[in-house]
């Protein structure tokens, strides 16, 4: 039992510590401006990726943030769409909303309505149709300068468009990512290309994700 812990330890060690190394790398930063933004000594930052372990549950959650990512993807736990459930989704979606990082809007949609107890209809030939008003959303490459925003602005936000304008670097970075991953995706739905083409594509895009020249 023991023995197998060690193996498990040792083995989710391997992963972050690979993980970490990957991260730091594509951002550029040296060890040193990892262990500031993390608050921690580049020393011991070396010393806890050479000797395994040591880093503390507080220092990993920090490490997920300063990398945008989540401790169970920096540990090497990926989670797929099914095993999300709809609280989980919608926790996410509240995160999203309540930091300004997507923009809202209504929107309707005819879609075809196949009412299951009606022998008269089904799913291939439904003629029966409805208008549904969803909420959507998008990642607005361009933030969003209100309209009361003048010279008094309380909140300097003027000031800060005059210099750094209004540009999303972040959201241009998603929306790149999305536009070929959604084509790609397509042309897999189509035929045109097989599952592990797509899987191996999109695998290399989200790889790239951080090298992407939108900035």
């Amino acid at each position: 039992m023991t023995n197998g812990n060690t193996d498990m330890k040792n083995h989710n060690f391997n992963i972050l510590k690979k993980n970490i190394d990957t991260l730091r790398k594509n951002r550029g930063w040296t060890q040193e401006e990892l262990g500031q933004k993390i608050g921690m000594q580049q020393s011991n930052v070396c010393k806890h990726l050479k000797e395994g372990g040591g880093f503390t549950l507080e220092q990993v959650c920090r490490l997920a943030d300063v990398f945008e990512t989540s401790v169970d993807e920096l540990l090497g736990r990926e989670k797929k769409a099914k095993d999300y459930s709809i609280k989980d989704i919608c926790k996410f979606i509240v995160d999203l909303i309540s930091s300004d990082v997507i923009t809202t809007f209504r929107y309707e949609k005819n879609e075809n309505v196949w009412e299951q107890d009606n022998p008269e209809y089904s799913p291939e030939h439904s003629n029966k149709t409805k208008v549904f008003k969803y909420d959507a959303f998008y990642f607005s490459t361009y933030e969003q300068i209100p309209d009361y925003l003048d010279e008094y602005a309380v909140d300097n936000k003027l000031d800060e468009f005059r210099y750094t304008g209004n540009y999303v670097r972040k959201n241009a970075k998603i929306n790149n990512f999305l536009y070929k991953f959604i084509d790609t995706r397509k042309k897999y739905l189509r035929g045109i290309i097989s599952e592990e083409e797509y899987k191996a594509i999109t695998e290399l895009y989200i790889k790239n994700i951080d090298n992407d020249q939108n900035d």
